[in-house]
């Protein structure tokens, strides 16, 4: 349902926040995998919203276009471009090469679009949409210690 997706949407993003930290080949891989999935599952959550069943597919581009369709808001397809997509995403449950850079990158791309598909989606009365940007925006499940985190990912900039 609209909850489990949801929740697996936050699962997604934290798990790409920890591997980030890693700063590692096989950790900048799995947050690569899992970013994709936060943006995977958080266009599918609107489509489902939208009254359709997404389709079984990893691609971001057919996903958005799909949303975009059902009268979702226009999604920006450069940001959406950051991000794994596909045969790129997939394989990186496989390992691989992601520089940190790039996995920096599309870690920040994603969460502007995944906190608008969210708002836009509003699975009922019941969820508050407001929390789960703040959540986005601030995360608390961050156990370690965030200036930290954030250090590392400005640090991304020069290598």
């Amino acid at each position: 349902g609209f909850y489990d997706l949801a929740g697996a949407i936050g699962s997604d993003l934290q798990a790409s926040a920890r591997h980030l930290c890693e700063r590692s080949g096989a950790g900048l891989c799995a947050a690569g995998w899992n970013i994709s999935q936060s943006t995977e599952k958080a266009l599918k959550l609107l489509i489902k919203r939208k009254g359709q069943t997404p389709p079984h597919i990893h691609d971001l581009q057919a996903l958005a276009a799909r949303a975009e369709q059902l009268g979702a808001s226009p999604i920006d397809r450069s940001k959406l471009a950051a991000i794994p997509s596909n045969r790129a995403a997939t394989s990186m449950r496989y390992g691989g090469d992601f520089p940190l850079s790039k996995a920096k990158a599309a870690y920040e791309a994603a969460l502007p679009i995944i906190r608008e598909l969210l708002f836009e989606a509003k699975p009922s009365m019941d969820y508050d949409i407001r929390e789960a940007r703040l959540e986005l925006e601030q995360p608390p499940w961050f156990a370690f210690d965030t200036e930290g985190f954030r250090t590392q990912l400005r640090s991304a900039d020069k290598d």
